[in-house]
C-alpha cells in the first residue's frame, strides 16, 4: 500500500513541477505605484496554456519582471517569479531566455511594445523595435568619468544606417573601462569582455559589464551595430608592458603584503620569477596569487600601481597550461608547491612551472657529485684503496683517478 501511495505522490509532483501557469502578471516600475508584491499588470491569454501576452507603453525606463503570484509576500511573489538570465539586462528583439524563479529584472526604454511569456519554454519574447526608441548614443567610461559632469558631443555616436553607430577617439588605455549608453542609462551596451582586440566583433547580446581594450589603442573607431549586435574597436594596438611586475599573495613568510611583494625579471616583454613558493591560505587546500606593477608604502598600503590577475575570480590555474591574464585584481589559486613563474605580456598570458625547493636542489646536487669507481678492467670496486687508479663516474662525468 506504502508503494502505492508513494508512486501516486511522486506522480503528482511531477504533474505539478509541469503544470502550466494559469495566471501571469507584470510586476515592478510599469505598474502604478512601482514595486510591490501586492500590485501587477493582468497578462492576458493567448488560448494556449501557460502563454501570456501583453501590450504596454513606457514613457522612460523601467525595470519589470513576471509572476504567476500577487498579495501575499514578497518570497511567494519571488518564489513564482520569472526573470532575465542576467542583473538589469536588456532584452533583445524576439525570444529572450527567462530564469525560474529569479529576481533578475529586465529593463527597456521609453516606447511600445508588446510582451509574450511562454512559461512553458521559458521564453520572453519582446515585440516592438527598440532601436528607434534609443535616443542618443554615448561612449562612457573611466576616460570621460562616465560623463557625470554631463554630456559631451565628443563622445556622441554618429549613424548614417539607422543600424550602425560609430565614434572616434584619440585613444583608448589598456584596461580603462567603458560602455556605450543613453544619456539616462536607459538602454546601454557591453560585450562584458576586459581584454578586447582590436577588429574583432564582440556580441553584446545579454552582457551588463563594462567592457575594455586589452592593451593601448590609438586612432580608435569604436562600431556599435544593431543588424549582427556586435561592437567592435579598430585602431592601433601598442603592446603594453610595465617597467616593472610583483608577484604578490600567499608567497611563504610574506601573505599578501604589498610592500614586499616578489619582484620579477624582465626581459622585453616577458617577465619570469624561479622557484617561489606558494602556501595555502588560511585553512584553504589552495594559495592564491595575482601581479602588481609597484610596491606598497607598508603592509596596508594598496596604492600598488597597475593589477593584473585572472578573468574569473579565484580561477584556478593548472601546471604547464597557460592562462590568460587581464588587468584587475582577481586572484589565481593554485596547489601549494614551488613554482616558476613566466607572465608574457605579448600573448597575455601567464604559465606555471614546477619548481624546487633548496632541500631538493641540494639532494640533487649530492646525487650528482656522488662518486661511483670502477677498476680498469670495468668492474666496479665498492672500497677503493688509495694509491690506485681507477675509473670514477660522477653523475654524466666519467674520469681516470688515483684515490687518495
Amino acid at each position: 500500500m506504502k508503494k502505492i501511495y508513494f508512486f501516486l505522490a511522486s506522480v503528482l509532483m511531477a504533474f505539478c513541477a509541469n503544470a502550466a501557469a494559469t495566471q501571469l502578471y507584470l510586476i515592478g516600475d510599469p505598474v502604478e505605484g512601482g514595486w510591490s508584491y501586492q500590485k501587477g499588470i493582468e497578462m492576458a491569454s493567448t488560448g494556449e496554456a501557460g502563454v501570456f501576452t501583453l501590450s504596454v507603453s513606457f514613457d522612460g525606463t523601467k525595470w519589470f519582471g513576471f509572476t504567476e503570484n500577487i498579495g501575499t509576500s514578497w518570497d511567494a511573489t519571488n518564489g513564482a517569479r520569472y526573470g532575465a538570465t542576467s542583473k538589469d539586462a536588456t532584452p533583445v528583439e524576439g525570444e529572450n531566455a527567462m530564469l525560474f524563479p529569479s529576481e533578475n529584472a529586465w529593463k527597456l526604454p521609453a516606447g511600445e511594445y508588446t510582451f509574450t511569456v511562454n512559461t512553458n519554454t521559458k521564453k520572453f519574447i519582446l515585440g516592438g523595435a527598440i532601436d528607434d526608441k534609443m535616443g542618443d548614443l554615448y561612449l562612457r567610461g573611466m576616460l570621460n568619468d562616465w560623463l557625470n559632469e554631463g554630456l559631451d558631443a565628443t563622445y556622441k555616436f554618429s549613424t548614417a544606417d539607422e543600424k550602425i553607430y560609430t565614434l572616434n577617439v584619440a585613444a583608448l588605455g589598456a584596461g580603462e573601462v567603458f560602455k556605450i549608453g543613453t544619456a539616462d542609462w536607459g538602454y546601454s551596451f557591453s560585450s562584458g569582455d576586459i581584454a578586447m582586440t582590436v577588429d574583432t566583433p564582440y556580441s553584446y547580446e545579454g552582457m551588463n559589464e563594462d567592457m575594455a581594450m586589452a592593451d593601448n589603442v590609438a586612432n580608435v573607431t569604436i562600431t556599435l551595430n544593431l543588424n549582427d549586435k556586435t561592437i567592435t574597436v579598430s585602431g592601433q594596438a601598442s603592446v603594453t608592458s610595465p617597467a616593472s611586475l610583483y608577484l604578490i599573495g600567499d608567497v611563504k613568510d610574506n601573505h599578501w603584503i604589498p610592500s614586499t611583494p616578489v619582484e620579477m625579471t624582465k626581459n622585453g616583454n616577458v617577465f619570469t620569477l624561479t622557484n617561489v613558493e606558494i602556501e595555502t591560505a588560511f585553512d584553504n587546500e589552495y594559495g592564491f596569487f595575482s601581479f602588481c606593477t609597484a610596491k606598497g608604502a607598508d603592509a596596508e598600503d594598496w596604492a600598488v600601481g597597475d593589477r593584473y590577475g585572472a578573468s574569473v575570480l579565484d580561477e584556478e590555474i593548472s601546471v604547464g597550461v597557460p592562462a590568460a591574464f587581464v588587468r584587475g585584481e582577481n586572484a589565481w589559486k593554485v596547489r601549494p608547491a614551488v613554482y616558476n613563474v613566466t607572465v608574457d605580456f605579448d600573448t597575455k598570458q601567464v604559465t606555471l612551472t614546477k619548481g624546487s625547493s633548496a632541500i631538493e636542489t641540494v639532494a640533487a646536487a649530492d646525487v650528482e657529485e656522488a662518486a661511483v669507481y670502477f677498476n680498469l678492467q670495468g668492474v666496479r670496486v665498492l672500497t677503493p684503496e688509495a694509491g690506485a687508479l681507477y675509473i670514477v663516474k660522477r653523475g654524466d662525468k666519467v674520469s681516470k683517478e688515483i684515490v687518495r
